[in-house]
């Protein structure tokens, strides 16, 4: 296009300058004291360009529109090849782009065992989730697979919010809690490998056996301890607590028989103080610190503090 205006703007040039300049009759004839029809008569032989002269302009003029129009015609063929090769490109983009936001695979490799099929050893089962139509925690693929693919599928499972524990399962090299987990989006080429918590028996697929666990969390008496019990009155139902939130209360007053209980060595010198358990606990506690806590107090580095107010009086009121 900027040819085309260039041609045409050269065009006009030459026409313009084939014509010769006519003066008006009036400073001519009022300065001869001739009549304008005698002036007008004299001047038109004069301003006619020869015919050689215009023929030749033409000449030039169409050869160059021609050019222009040549050059008009390549530039539009250009454009439209270029417009299909393009039009092709973006094409492809966006059918990738939709393909990959249509569907986005995650694999889940899961540690699968049934105790009703005792000849068949444990092994891992893998499945296929889009993620384009699941939620963004590793349970809500769990409750997909279970839902929509396999039904045998066994794990445990209650609030979804990260209180209760229920849904506590190894992933990815991780004990932690399949509702907070969120899903590895970013590496879809790495499958997610989901095991039950290790170092306990196994009911089924994802579901540890939680009796030892009840046990031995029943044996620390997790409720509030005082010995003129019979005298106080008595409060609603006692929540199950940690057996060092129970030793360090300061209304509590059988610190004594909760130590001796844990001298055993199955208990806190169990605990080699790896703090795993600090670092998966869903809710941030610091389990590793006060099992180290408890051991001062058992070796007699550490004392329970006494008290800053005495309640003993404010219950027998």
């Amino acid at each position: 296009m900027f040819h085309f205006f260039s041609l045409l703007v050269s065009l006009i040039s030459q026409i313009w300058a084939t014509r010769t300049y006519r003066p008006g009759p009036h400073a001519s004839s009022l300065a001869s004291g001739k009549s304008t029809r005698s002036w007008e008569s004299k001047q038109s032989s004069t301003v006619r360009p020869k015919p050689s002269v215009l023929f030749l302009v033409c000449g030039v003029v169409g050869e160059k529109v021609n050019l222009a129009m040549a050059v008009i015609a390549a530039d539009l063929k250009l454009l439209l090849a270029c417009r299909g090769t393009f039009g092709q490109i973006r094409n492809i983009h966006l059918a990738a782009a939709n393909n990959a936001a249509a569907k986005k695979v995650k694999k889940f490799q899961i540690y699968r065992w049934n105790p009703d099929k005792p000849e068949e050893k444990p092994y891992n089962q893998t499945y296929e989730v889009d993620l384009s139509a699941c939620g963004p925690m590793v349970l809500d693929a769990l409750i997909k697979i279970k839902n929509e693919m396999d039904p045998t599928l066994t794990f445990r499972r209650s609030c979804r919010e990260g209180i209760c524990g229920s849904c506590a399962m190894n992933i990815g090299g991780t004990n932690t809690l399949a509702c907070i987990s969120k899903i590895d989006a970013d590496n879809l080429d790495k499958p997610t490998k989901i095991y039950p918590l290790p170092h306990m028996y196994v009911v089924k697929d994802l579901v540890p056996d939680m009796n030892n666990f009840y046990n031995q969390y029943r044996s620390i008496q997790p409720w509030l301890q005082r010995k003129n019990e019979s005298t106080e009155k008595k409060g609603d139902a006692q929540y199950l607590q940690s057996a060092y939130r129970w030793i360090i209360d300061s209304r509590d007053e059988s610190t004594a028989a909760r130590l001796d209980k844990l001298k055993d060595p199955f208990s806190v010198y169990r605990c080699h103080t790896i703090m795993n358990c600090t670092r998966t606990c869903p809710k941030g506690l610091n389990p590793g610190k006060a099992i180290a806590e408890i051991k001062k107090l058992l070796s007699g580095i550490a004392k329970k503090d006494a008290p800053g107010l005495e309640t003993a009086a404010l219950h027998n009121k």
